[in-house]
């Protein structure tokens, strides 16, 4: 009995160690655990804020956790601090980290997340600096407790890495682009005869990386190339260069002549389809071909073997630049009853259209006329074949005379049955009337003297356009229009009389500030205000054309006022103006208020003068009148007192 009881307290004490030494190996089994490491680093800019997590991993039935939390207030500042425990109590933070929970976890699991941020002493220059906790201590089993353990981050301030992709310069053939600046990054050069060029170009920013430089092979005509700057951050930035190499090869692709050997083929070199009808006994035909041009090839020519009915032979045209054009000769082979298949007849448009110039088109109609400004030198024709079969010819298209132009096209029908459209193009002989958004581009087309420019946006002359009208030998008319498309007023200019960047504001308003005070001066009387928003000297060569239709008739008379704000006087001009066709014209010299009346000045000089004597007058003659009164008065009463003498 003794010996059972002796091995029965032998296997309790044993037992005893087993559990102690099973809650000691669970306890210090976890650690923690800072973003995700235990000795970890992390790298911010300058003044940034940024978000450490505690984690624990290994962790069994952990309802709360205790560290020290060590850190630099010198260098950084605690903003925000959040409990990850689900359903736990608010997270206590001073010197320590106090986090506890409810619902126990365990494994791996996130328990708190402090935000901070790097004070103003924390820069690039300053030692890495720690975030870390010791002296962990973790409640199990809501009352047991175990140390675990500690983690640390190492926080370090890095420099931001560059973004400057700017280019320094940039060289073709050696030479530096005209007008280059860093914030342009599209450069156009002049044309050129080379067959290749050698960009060059450096960074701004000597962390950054250019590509598209070196040797560059010039095809004939446009070439874009592209220089990329890559920043350091990686930001890229497009630099384009476009060159255009002069293209001197013949781009004529036409054919001279076009023959079937024993057949008449009616040529046109714009003619690109025909048809030929043979025997039935023909069983093959030599096409012959020549280019209108020597430097030329013609391929598609000799000897052709033909089946029944279609047979449809193709030459073609490759000019010295490699444009090619395309000839069809459809030689139609009749079958053994003398049939040539059913040939389609229909040699009708679907489509007629003059670009910018839309008209309604009938496929029934042949004759059609519109009218295009003076500017207009040519028109683009396009058309639209009622049968794929047929083919057809625009015949007198190229550059129009003024007066009537006619354009022809022929079309012709798979069975050569012809049909001819007449489009009539009149070109107009007055000024041309372009709109000022458009003036850039179509300056260069127009051959009129005189162009009228216009506008309903009088700031819209910009000093771009301004300076593509200086020196041109042409007359302008810059035309302010109101919603109505009606011109309100027109300045007028010579291309070879103005100067290049001395554009003006020609805006021309017809209300004041002092509009009333120049009406009182004006006693009340009609006129047309004129206020000028530039500022300072009218440049010279301008003149202003304004429309006074509404108000004054053809040769009424008008006078100039100019209002001196400094006197709050009418100024007169000494000039009268005629109204003709509706408009006055005026030479200014400087820009300020003016007045156009009908009233001459000298009449509202004199008007007081002439006020004054008039009451001087009514007054003489009121005393006249009074003192006549009086005297009869006196007189009265003398004859009066001689009767009452008399009587007595």
């Amino acid at each position: 009995m003794k010996k059972i009881l002796m091995k029965f307290l032998i296997l309790s004490v044993l037992l005893s160690f087993v559990s102690v030494n099973i809650e000691t190996v669970k306890a210090a089994s976890y650690q923690t655990r800072i973003n995700g490491s235990t000795n970890g680093s992390l790298n911010i800019y300058a003044g940034n804020t940024f978000t450490v997590t505690f984690s624990m991993t290994d962790a069994s039935n952990v309802y709360g956790v205790e560290a020290n939390l060590n850190y630099s207030s010198t260098y950084f500042e605690l903003v925000k601090a959040t409990n990850e425990f689900s359903g736990g109590d608010p997270l206590s933070v001073g010197s320590k980290v106090v986090v506890s929970t409810t619902s126990p976890k365990s494994g791996t699991f996130n328990f708190a997340k402090l935000t901070f941020k790097a004070k103003p002493a924390f820069l690039a220059t300053t030692s890495p600096q720690a975030i870390s906790l010791s002296n962990v201590f973790a409640t199990y089993d809501k009352t047991k407790e175990a140390a675990g353990v500690g983690s640390r981050i190492t926080v370090d301030v890095v420099v931001p890495k560059s973004s400057n992709n700017n280019l320094a310069s940039l060289s073709v053939n050696g030479t530096s682009v005209t007008g280059f600046s860093a914030t342009d990054t599209s450069y156009t050069l002049a044309n050129t005869d080379a067959t290749s060029i050698t960009i060059a170009a450096s960074a701004s920013d000597s962390k950054a990386s250019v590509s598209g430089t070196g040797t560059k092979s010039l095809a004939y005509g446009v070439n874009k190339f592209n220089i990329v700057v890559t920043a350091e951050s990686g930001a890229k930035k497009t630099y384009t260069v476009t060159i255009t190499r002069n293209d001197f090869r013949s781009t004529n692709n036409d054919l001279k002549s076009l023959t079937v050997e024993g057949y008449t083929v009616v040529f046109d070199k714009d003619k690109l389809t025909y048809t030929v009808i043979v025997d039935n006994a023909v069983t093959t035909v030599n096409v012959g071909a020549q280019a209108a041009d020597d430097k030329a090839s013609v391929t598609g020519t000799g000897a052709k073997t033909l089946k029944i009915y279609s047979n449809l032979i193709n030459i073609v045209v490759t000019a010295e630049n490699t444009s090619k054009k395309t000839y069809v000769i459809n030689v139609v082979r009749r079958d053994a009853a003398g049939i040539a298949g059913d040939l389609s007849r229909d040699n009708k448009l679907k489509s007629l259209v003059i670009a910018d110039y839309p008209f309604e088109f009938n496929p029934d109609t042949l004759e059609y006329t519109i009218d295009v400004e003076n500017w207009i030198e040519t028109v683009n024709v396009t058309v639209e074949l009622s049968d794929s079969k047929a083919s057809y010819l625009i015949a007198n298209a190229e550059e129009l005379i003024v007066g009537p132009n006619e354009i022809l096209v022929k079309v012709y029908s798979e069975s050569a049955e012809e049909r001819i459209y007449k489009v009539t193009v009149n070109r107009m002989g007055d000024n041309p009337v372009v709109a000022i958004e458009r003036i850039i581009a179509l300056l260069p087309r127009i051959v009129a003297e005189n162009i009228e420019i216009t506008t309903k946006d009088p700031t819209s002359m910009t000093t771009e356009i301004w300076n593509q009208l200086v020196g041109t030998d042409k007359n302008y008319m810059f035309s302010v229009r109101n919603e109505f498309n009606e011109t309100l007023y027109m300045w007028k200019f010579e291309g070879l009389m103005i100067s290049q960047n001395e554009v003006m504001n020609f805006d021309v308003q017809f209300d004041s500030l002092e509009r009333d005070e120049i009406r009182r001066l004006l006693d009340y009387r009609e006129s047309i205000l004129l206020n000028l928003a530039h500022s300072g000297e009218i440049p010279e060569g301008l003149t202003l054309s304004v429309n006074v239709s509404k108000m004054y008739k053809d040769d009424s008379i008008l006078y100039l006022y100019y209002y001196d704000s400094e006197s709050g006087k009418l100024v007169d001009e000494a000039v009268e103006f005629v109204v003709k066709e509706g408009y006055v014209e005026v030479d200014l010299d400087h820009a300020s208020q003016y007045v156009l009346t009908p009233v001459k000045l000298s009449m509202f000089d004199n008007l007081g003068l002439i006020l004054a004597g008039v009451v001087a007058l009514l007054v003489l003659l009121l005393l006249i009148v009074l003192v006549s009164s009086s005297l009869k008065v006196k007189t009265l009463k003398r004859r009066l007192a001689r009767k009452t003498e008399s009587a007595a």
